[in-house]
């Protein structure tokens, strides 16, 4: 664990590692050594970043591929049946993608397509099987 203190007024600066259970305070280093390990602890840092940056980036492909998945979905249901809506239970960023890939991709002569987001959400399926139980129980 690292600790940090520092004095806004800059008389004050410390800085402690601890680490089983033993204090390494940098007052008590040289400045050689207190340098040296400050250049680690930025090195450190600056890998989290990078670490952090790489693990958003995959973050958000993995989330396209995931809203590509669900508007390849809408398409085919809507070329299978010929829906003139979709519910879907989503909302928020995922439910203007849908509507516009929708629009884009999916073909209906008669009717512009729409697609809604479901009144009980993702909560639905819950209610569903609470009523199933009851029938078979």
């Amino acid at each position: 664990m690292l600790a940090l203190s520092l004095d806004m007024g800059g008389t004050h600066i410390g800085c402690a590692i601890v680490r089983d259970h033993e204090v390494l305070d940098f007052a008590s280093l040289d400045a050689e050594k207190a340098t040296s390990l400050a250049s680690l602890l930025l090195s450190i840092t600056d890998t989290l970043r990078r670490l952090l940056a790489k693990v958003r980036a995959a973050a958000m492909a993995e989330r396209q591929r995931c809203m590509a998945v669900r508007t390849a979905n809408a398409v085919i249901l809507i070329h299978a049946y010929d829906s003139e809506v979709v519910v879907m239970p989503c909302a928020g960023i995922l439910l203007p993608f849908v509507q516009d890939h929708v629009g884009k991709h999916a073909w209906v002569a008669w009717t512009k397509l729409h697609v809604r987001a479901a009144w009980l959400g993702e909560k639905a399926a819950l209610l569903g099987a609470g009523s199933l139980l009851c029938e078979v129980f």
